[in-house]
């Protein structure tokens, strides 16, 4: 029942802003997969830490966004946190962990194969298995990040947030709107945050910033568990992550 759900959410929340072309016309992800952004996703080892498998649209852009994590319960971030294990090789090619001066300690600069830069904490480590071409996806202890990009995003991050939330709102327990708004984010255009908290049992928690960088359109997933949202660990990870991501030139 659990994979159903996911599979259904991942089909309606698949980012209708990135997943349009230029001129608006919104492409349809069930349709025949693009042979440029389909990798399938390996089965994880629990349903706690599963990543659905990216969607693969009819073009080659990418969606903007998954279905959010299981309601399962995952384990909270921890001081010092524990560092994930390397994830397996796959057709996705894995960012490359780099020392750097500007990073806080126990942070990495990711620079990912596309183009991208992200600081992150050692301990959310760059998962291969539930990555794509257009999607990769870095998680652990509980707390899952998915960058998403395409070359061809849509006219309105908003709008799109807008159009899907009702559908994630029928499909999801227990969905509570806690913001869905234009923001500024740094020089980048068109951007957008919406975040919810879902779930029966474990209460979780999602944030989605959606942005133009120029030639890109980004969307920068954050989940985890709604009771580590606010902790040190977690508020830094995130804010550290915003304000040290470089889109590809």
């Amino acid at each position: 029942m659990l994979a159903a759900l996911l599979v259904v959410l991942l089909l309606i929340a698949g980012g209708v802003w990135l997943a349009q072309g230029s001129d608006g016309a919104a492409t349809k992800a069930a349709t025949a997969p693009s042979k440029a952004a389909s990798v399938p996703a390996a089965a994880p080892a629990s349903a706690a830490s599963q990543a659905p498998p990216p969607v693969a649209p009819a073009t080659a852009a990418s969606t903007a966004a998954s279905s959010p994590a299981s309601t399962a319960a995952q384990p909270s971030p921890s001081l010092p946190p524990t560092p994930a294990p390397s994830a397996p090789a796959s057709a996705a090619a894995a960012p490359t962990p780099a020392a750097t001066p500007d990073a806080p300690a126990g942070y990495q600069l990711y620079k990912d194969s596309s183009g991208f830069s992200i600081q992150l904490p050692s301990w959310l480590a760059f998962d291969a298995s539930a990555s794509g071409a257009t999607s990769h996806v870095f998680d652990g202890n509980g707390v899952r990040l998915q960058v998403d990009w395409t070359t061809s995003p849509g006219p309105s991050a908003v709008a799109a947030w807008q159009q899907e939330e009702p559908s994630v709102r029928n499909s999801v327990s227990n969905y509570q709107r806690l913001q869905l708004k234009a923001i500024t984010y740094g020089a980048w255009s068109n951007a957008s945050d919406w975040e919810w908290t879902f779930g029966s049992g474990t209460l979780r928690h999602s944030l989605n910033r959606g942005f133009v960088t120029g030639k890109y359109g980004y969307a920068l997933y954050w989940t985890a568990n709604d009771s580590d949202w606010n902790s040190p660990e977690l508020s830094q990870a995130r804010e550290t992550g915003f304000a040290s991501f470089q889109p590809a030139p």
